[in-house]
């Protein structure tokens, strides 16, 4: 990772391609669609399970974290910022508001609070995360960064496709975690020694379509071979 990004998303795998920068993530609320590829990776998981949310910093920021989950993005809003102009959005930030206890979409916040910070983290951070207990079939996960003592553009947002099942679905467990859609097959040929095409397709393999051909030759030899015996 270049030692200049600001901020990437490392589990669950980002919905966006992100460049060595982390960009794109200074729009809300997950870091601007149009200004990126999407990677149409889709992590699924069991509704009240825990797993481990990480990122990795590369320019530090005084501040702190927070993640957030929601059916919708429309519902992943920024929190209130409190700054010099005393407006919330102009001026340099002083703080940002933490909710404790944290209510929906919000799971965790305050993370990682720092007044001072001269260095950026060598190792990711990490955070165990109950997901909630409600399925969906694309949820979006949410980590944004608040940053103190900053210009306007006071949040970093990276996010994730998440699909939560029920918590007792028929589902091995080594299908969990990331996935992308697949592309439909390709129908599959075979070519013959004339230079046809002998089509594969479901419940006929390579071997079921030359079965009929070769059929044929056995036939053929064999009506030769009596012909000669009855002339002799």
């Amino acid at each position: 990772m270049s030692a200049s990004a600001h901020l990437r998303l490392l589990t669950p795998a980002s919905w966006i391609e992100e460049d060595s920068l982390g960009n794109p993530q200074k729009t809300a609320p997950c870091g601007g669609e149009a200004d990126g590829q999407t990677t149409g990776i889709i992590s699924t998981y069991r509704a009240s399970s825990t797993i481990e949310v990480s990122w990795q910093e590369g320019v530090a920021h005084p501040g702190h974290f927070r993640i957030a989950l929601a059916r919708e993005r429309a519902e992943l809003l920024d929190p209130p910022v409190t700054t010099t102009n005393g407006d919330g959005v102009t001026g340099v930030s002083l703080s940002a508001e933490i909710e404790d206890p944290p209510s929906y979409p919000v799971l965790q916040d305050g993370l990682f609070a720092r007044t001072l910070v001269l260095e950026p983290r060598a190792e990711p951070f990490k955070v165990q995360l109950k997901l909630p207990d409600f399925t969906c079939e694309r949820c979006t996960l949410q980590v944004v960064q608040f940053m103190a003592q900053h210009v306007p553009g006071y949040f970093y947002h990276h996010c994730a496709d998440i699909r939560l099942i029920a918590a007792d679905a028929d589902i091995p467990d080594a299908e969990l975690g990331p996935s992308t859609p697949m592309p439909a097959p390709e129908p599959s040929t075979s070519a013959d020694e004339g230079g046809c095409a002998l089509p594969v397709g479901p419940g006929r393999s390579r071997v079921t379509a030359a079965v009929p051909l070769l059929a044929a030759l056995v036939g053929v030899f064999l009506r030769r071979r009596r012909q000669r015996c009855s002339i002799v």
